[in-house]
């Protein structure tokens, strides 16, 4: 036979419109099916596939041969079919094979207005719109002698006629379908001497692959029903569609609650890959019919609980695809009753609510009702998560005696482990009561089996035991315990199931790693590395990814470092695939995300902004996925209302989820690894800081919060731009370097011929928060880089291990460390911002004068040949040594360069015209005032900037001049609270201006010191008095010569009287100065730094001095009387030194020299002594000086030309300290002396002498004081 096959196809939905419709419009055909889709719909055809109800079959087959004769044709149906004993057939007319009403002979067409169906191939390309364009017409010469069926075989005889290779339909009734699609479902057709190859039947509708299968066979008691998960598996025909039910009716003594409970999922050997479709509409669709969520489908027993129960699939677009296989599991309880007999369950489907339209239907055997077991069960266990090894406390009682000969088992869920593999001994298993105290069990994978052979149990008698038992990996899909009581004869006599305990299933391929973060890692240093923030305290990232086994709403994350913890307090998630994670709650501790999870669907979580713990190590990650939502049993949150919203930096926000509502965890999942943080200090410096320096010196000071042993190794990274020049590492403190240079062999860097990184084998230990500097020599780069930071990193070389793990080599390896392992060990996360570099301005500088507080004229030349843009102008500031101060508008001239200088202090601010700066040799003069001293440091510094910015973008520094100062000598009287003359002698470093003869000379006494100075001039050297201008107490005073010449180089000297303070002044600024003016009052000489006089109190006074002949080249007598105030006690003065002006010669003969008219306390040995310009007289160091007025009488030579610093000076010394000091005008040749010194040394009766020397003194006094204010 050429081909035979059945026209029948799945059930197309086909609406016929009726005659008064297409009476209302003729253009309407009758039915939008193809006419081969019309069999399932009376009275046009009688097809119905249900299990074991009456249907047509129709049939096409071709010839190879004209049949001749009248023969039997023999349809053979698979088995389970029944033929009726005197079948119908129809073949002609054939108008009635697809239309049973056609008796008019009319075959059927489809017409134009009626697409074609795609799914019946052979009516398109080309389109056959005919019955007569498919199949042959049935001859009508053809007819059915006869038609006799018998189970699954008809014959039909048929008279001769039929022609070869023509196609031919023939419509047969069938009296019973199978009950459900037969195993081999093919048929086959004998005719004419030939046979069809076999051909394949229709899918009755009837469900396929069925089962049903109890947890529990124990029955219920009336104290305790038994309930009982019965899982179900069956495969649709036909697809259950969103909106109709399938109906479940258990044998008669079952119970399903009104209120019941039924999961669905499909088969996990038929689950799809949900992961394989790509998002959105194509996975929703796959979702649809592969995944039930709680909530997605519905239970529904009677209103009276019944044997019945219903799923609804009514929400979330939710249906059975058929020809999936699909597993169900039903709450029910079982009988009270035993039964041995397995009862039959009853499947149906329908297409909707009612039971009108029924789509597939079984008949399913159930199983048989033993008794139950008095009581079964255990402890609530220490832990939940899978995989964990932990003991549970088992109890359990028996209604009837256990003999000797049974044999107890009980049965885990499939995949807990009572035992390890090959092994039947049952870990830890520990009997604590009961009647089984002889009997050891034995394990099997899940199973414990008790043979009494010398015990047995009484009735209710409990029994009490431990195990060690191995957690699943998720929990099984029955999770039930079960024991069973077995007779000898291996009958189950009791038996009893309860319920396990949910296992939280590892999530699968779970993994942390490092995420170069999208902010800084250290809140301090302001650098986005682009690198993995791994210090201690650093802000880091992590990418966390991990495969769910079951679906869930939110994601928990904790992580820790031994007992020190990650701060999630500010973290963030990174925006999903779908879009932002939204943060479902948020501590210290914890980050939860609210992100729907599926069952074997990657999900990748991106962190940001968490904080590493302070302990360095390999962390552990901890991640958990929830179910929304308040579990079953628990008490609502206590969380306190209103719920804080967390965003970004508010801390602690959100709420947390239930721990019973755990779907997936990962716990102590070891990760990346925690490094000790290195701070790399601000003050790490380079020099110089230019672009271009080939040889440019980096000082990296460097601190570690852990500790670097000997032969650790330091990596240094350096930024782009620089070389780091080999052999040039040097350490300064705290560190010393053996092996090290450029990584040429690329262990770490990418370019060989400029390495990135620089390695250096450490030789001494560092221990923890030790600073330790060290240099390095390196080419800064041409021009600015976007990336600036280095970054530094530790490692440490592990020793060389065998197969087994022992150390088969310690010793440290040379450079690259081959076949060994590295470790890291710290790092400074790259958060060390770098060096600023800029562009040099080359400048010089010219000062009009280098004096002391001189207002000068400054000149500045510098060059900016490459130029600099601003948006609106070019700023440059100019900084001088501390001392010198800029005028406040401080162009001295104009400039084409810039507008405007501003001057504040020691710096200035000029602003360009034009919003460009560019040139050669650009000159600007700048106003300015010299400090009093050469500064230290002693430069300049010149910044430019673009606008208001704060960063400069060239930068140069030149040295400074020195301030040259005249050099002059103060001298003087040095008592607290005294008022005496001062000398200033002063060698001028350029001559007075020509310009006028006036000049000033101004003198500043110490700063807020409180000395006062006075109008008591001795002009000495100069020929004219000057004019005096005073102050009040810190002033200056200042002396006017309206005819002066000062000459560079030659020395003056110039008194006036000072009042010393009350108070000794502070050493650091007790200086004098003195400036030299021009008639326009502008310094062109000075000293502001002229050390002043160490002020002591000593009851010590100089009355004045006097002499007997003033004449040059004459010997005289020379007077100074000293006034003793209190008894000075023994030692306070060790001598009295007079020193004469310059030219002025001492005789040496030691009985010239006179204490009248009372004798100081002179050392008998050597009393006095001459030495050059001074006279010393020698006190002896163990008697005090008296009160009273001693005149010290001495000869000298005047010589031949009184010097300019005509002054003589008295000292009262103890060691170098000067106790006492005064300074007083010498006499000139015409000088007549104040008082005749003859009448002043004079020894007085002892009357007089008690009436008069008061008077005495007091006359002498005033005769100085008359001589120097005549000076």
């Amino acid at each position: 036979m050429v081909s035979a096959s059945l026209r029948m196809y799945p059930k197309a939905d086909c609406i016929f419109r009726t005659a008064e419709d297409r009476a209302s419009d003729p253009s309407l055909p009758e039915t939008q099916c193809d006419f081969e889709h019309w069999q399932f719909y009376p009275p046009r055809g009688y097809r119905d596939d249900r299990p074991n109800r009456p249907s047509q079959l129709i049939f096409r087959m071709q010839l190879s041969y004209t049949v001749e004769d009248e023969e039997i044709l023999l349809i053979r149906a698979p088995v389970g079919y029944v033929f009726d004993a005197e079948c119908r057939v129809v073949t002609y007319p054939s108008s009635r094979i697809f239309n049973d009403t056609a008796y008019d002979g009319v075959n059927p067409l489809v017409p134009d207005n009626v697409l074609l169906d795609p799914n019946l191939a052979h009516t398109v390309n080309p389109d056959k719109r005919l019955f007569e364009q498919r199949y042959n017409v049935w001859p009508e010469e053809v007819e059915l002698v006869s038609c006799l069926g018998r189970e699954n075989e008809a014959r039909m005889t048929l008279s001769a006629g039929l022609q070869e290779y023509r196609g031919y339909l023939f419509r047969l009734s069938v009296l019973r379908n199978p009950s459900r699609t037969p195993d081999y479902n093919y048929f086959v057709l004998e005719y004419n001497g030939e046979a069809s190859e076999p051909f394949p039947g229709v899918d009755i509708w009837a469900f396929g692959n069925t089962s049903v299968l109890p947890t529990t066979t124990a029955a219920s008691r009336a104290d305790y029903p038994t309930y009982n998960i019965v899982t179900i598996t069956l495969r649709p025909v036909n697809p259950v569609p969103n909106g109709g039910h399938l109906r479940v009716t258990a044998p008669s003594a079952f119970v399903v609650p009104t209120d019941c409970k039924m999961t669905l999922s499909v088969h996990e050997l038929e689950r799809p890959n949900v992961t394989a479709y790509p998002e959105g509409t194509e996975r929703r669709a796959v979702l649809q019919w592969s995944e039930f969520l709680p909530g997605d489908i519905i239970c529904q027993g009677d209103v009276t609980a019944s044997s019945r129960g219903r799923l609804l699939l009514t929400k979330e677009q939710k249906y059975m695809k058929g020809h999936v296989l699909y597993v169900m599991t039903l709450e029910v309880t079982n009988p009270q009753t035993t039964s041995s007999t397995a009862d039959e369950w009853h499947l149906e489907s329908y297409e909707d609510l009612t039971v009108n339209t029924i789509i597939d239907d079984s008949y399913v055997p159930g199983f048989p009702i033993n008794t139950a077991v008095q009581s079964f069960a255990f402890l609530k266990p220490e832990s939940s998560n899978a995989g964990v090894k932990q003991r549970l406390d088992f109890n359990m009682s028996f209604p009837d005696t256990v003999e000797i000969g049974d044999t107890l088992i009980i049965t885990a869920p499939v995949s807990y482990f009572f035992s390890e593999s090959g092994d039947v001994r049952c870990h830890e298993y520990v009997f604590l009561d009961g009647s089984m105290t002889k009997t050891v069990p034995s394990c099997s994978a899940n199973t414990i089996t008790w043979k009494l052979t010398d015990e047995s149990i009484p009735a209710t008698s409990g029994i009490r035991f431990m195990v060690q038992v191995q957690n699943p990996g998720e929990t099984p899909a029955l999770n039930l315990f079960q024991v069973r009581q077995i007779s000898a004869d291996g009958v189950k006599k009791s038996s009893r199931m309860i319920a396990g305990f949910e296992i939280i299933p590892q999530l699968r391929s779970p993994s942390v790693i490092h995420e170069s973060p999208t902010e800084q890692c250290r809140s301090d240093v302001k650098v986005v590395t682009g690198l993995p923030c791994e210090g201690t305290l650093s802000q880091g990232s992590a990418i966390i990814r991990f495969t769910p086994t079951r679906s869930g709403q939110l994601v928990s994350v904790q992580a820790h470092v031994d007992d020190d913890k990650y701060d999630f307090l500010n973290a963030m998630f990174a925006d999903g695939i779908n879009g932002p994670i939204q943060i479902y709650g948020r501590n210290s501790d914890m980050i939860v995300a609210y992100e729907e999870v599926h069952g074997g669907v990657e999900v990748q979580l991106v962190i940001h902004r968490f904080i590493n713990p302070a302990t360095p190590g390999i962390s552990q990650w901890s991640v958990t996925t929830y179910n929304l939502g308040t579990p079953a049993g628990v008490t609502a949150t206590t969380t306190v209302m209103p719920i804080v919203p967390c965003t970004i930096d508010n801390g602690e926000c959100g709420q947390f989820p239930y721990e019973a509502s755990r779907r997936d965890e990962k716990l102590n999942l070891p990760s990346v690894t925690v490094l000790g943080y290195i701070l790399a200090l601000t003050s790490s410096t380079i020099s110089p800081i230019y672009y271009n320096v080939p040889d440019a010196i980096t000082t990296f000071e460097l601190k570690g919060d852990t500790a670097h042993l000997v032969n650790d190794v330091l990596r240094i990274t350096r930024p782009p731009g620089y070389t780091m020049l080999a052999g040039t590492l040097k350490g300064l403190t705290a560190v010393s370097f053996g092996e090290n240079g450029l990584d040429f062999m690329r262990k770490f860097s990418q370019d060989f011929d400029n390495p990135e990184d620089y390695y250096a084998v450490l030789t001494q230990p560092i221990p923890v928060a030790t600073l330790f500097r060290f240099q390095l020599k390196v080419s800064s780069p041409e021009l600015a880089e976007k990336v600036t930071h280095w970054a530094f990193k530790t490692y440490r070389v592990q020793p060389l291990l065998d197969e087994d793990g022992d150390i088969v080599d310690a010793t440290m390896p040379a450079y690259p460390w081959l076949g060994r392992i590295i470790t890291a060990t710290g790092t400074n996360d790259g958060a060390f911002s770098g060096f600023l570099l800029v562009g040099q301005v080359p400048f010089t500088i010219e000062p009009t004068l280098k004096t002391p507080g001189a207002d000068i004229v400054l000149k500045m030349y510098f060059d900016i040949v490459d130029g600099v843009e601003a948006e609106q102008y070019v700023r440059m500031e100019v900084t001088a040594p501390a001392g010198f101060v800029f005028k406040d508008s401080c162009l001295y001239t104009g400039s084409s360069q810039f507008s405007k200088c501003t001057g504040f202090k020691n710096q200035a601010s000029l602003v360009t015209v034009r919003s460009r700066l560019k040139g050669a040799d650009i000159l600007v003069q700048l106003a300015v005032s010299n400090p009093g001293i050469t500064p230290s440091p002693n430069n300049f510094y010149l910044a430019l900037f673009q606008d208001e910015e704060t960063q400069y973008v060239r930068y140069s520094s030149a040295l400074s001049y020195e301030i040259q100062g005249m050099g002059v000598v103060y001298k003087g009287n040095n008592q607290l609270g005294e008022e005496a003359p001062c000398f200033l002698t002063f060698t001028p470093v350029r001559d007075s201006p020509r310009a006028s003869p006036q000049l000033s000379i101004v003198i500043t006494p110490p700063p807020n010191a409180g000395f006062r100075l006075l109008c008591g001039v001795s002009p000495l050297g100069f020929l004219e008095q000057p004019a005096c201008m005073l102050g009040d107490v810190n002033d200056p005073l200042t002396l006017v010569f309206k005819n002066a010449t000062l000459v560079e180089g030659k020395a003056y000297t110039i008194g006036v009287r000072v009042l010393n303070p009350g108070g000794k002044p502070n050493d650091d600024f007790n200086y004098w100065g003195i400036s030299l003016t021009d008639h326009s009052a502008q310094i062109f000489d000075a000293n502001l730094r002229v050390a002043g006089l160490d002020l002591r109190s000593i009851p010590l006074r100089c009355n004045g001095l006097g002499w007997t002949t003033a004449k040059p080249q004459v010997l005289g007598t020379v007077m100074i009387q000293l006034r003793v105030l209190h008894k000075i006690p023994a030692g306070t003065v060790q001598k009295f030194v007079i020193r004469a002006p310059e030219g002025v010669m001492y005789n040496e003969d030691a009985s010239t020299v006179q204490v009248l008219p009372f004798p100081l306390p002179l050392r008998l040995a050597i009393p006095t002594q001459v030495a050059g310009d001074e006279l010393a007289l020698f006190v002896n160091p163990e008697e005090s000086i008296a009160i009273g007025t001693y005149n010290i009488r001495f000869e000298v030579s005047n010589p031949t030309t009184y010097p300019h610093d005509n002054t003589w000076s008295i000292f009262a010394k103890k060691d170098i300290s000067v106790e006492f000091s005064h300074v007083m005008t010498g006499y000139m040749p015409s000088d007549v002396s104040p008082f005749d010194i003859n009448v002043a040394t004079a020894l007085p009766s002892s009357l007089a002498m008690r009436v008069a020397r008061p008077w005495l003194g007091f006359l002498v006094v005033l005769a100085m004081l008359l001589r120097e204010s005549s000076r």
